[in-house]
This record gives structure tokens, C-alpha cells and sequence, in this order.
């Protein structure tokens, strides 16, 4: 599902997800999955976050994760 949805958004450039790993935490890691976008303009991020697509799969698979967290930042 979330490969058809980057096809469906024109404004994801780049995108790489994978498992979270402990690593040299001493806890295990808040987060089980890690989804890393890259958008060519800043305006873009708004536009992903407003698509027909992107809203279906917030709304389809939203109630299933216990929590998220939305990091913006530019690349220097």
C-alpha cells in the first residue's frame, strides 16, 4: 500500500523506510518503523500532507499506530 501511494504523489522525491533497531540505546527504540521522504520544495511537504492519497492511507491506517512523529528539516 505505501508503494502505490508514492507512486500516486508526485511531490516524493527519494523515500526510504526500514525497521528502527536498538542500536546503542540502552531501551528499545519508541518507534518500530522509520519513513525518510525527501521533497524538492519545502511548499511540496504541504502538498503531500493535503493529497487525495495521502489522507486515504492517514485515514485507513491512522487508528492502527500508537503514535508517530512528523520531523521536517532541510538538508544542508
Amino acid at each position: 500500500m505505501m508503494g502505490l501511494m508514492l507512486l500516486r504523489i508526485p511531490y516524493i522525491l527519494p523515500h526510504k523506510a526500514g525497521l528502527t533497531i536498538q542500536g546503542e540505546l540502552k531501551d528499545t527504540p519508541e518507534y518500530d518503523v522509520m519513513h525518510y521522504m525527501t521533497f524538492r520544495r519545502e511548499e511540496d511537504i504541504q502538498l503531500y500532507y493535503d493529497h487525495p492519497t495521502h489522507m486515504d492511507f492517514f485515514g485507513k491506517f491512522g487508528e492502527t499506530w500508537e503514535k508517530f512523529l512528523v520531523v521536517n528539516s532541510k538538508l544542508v
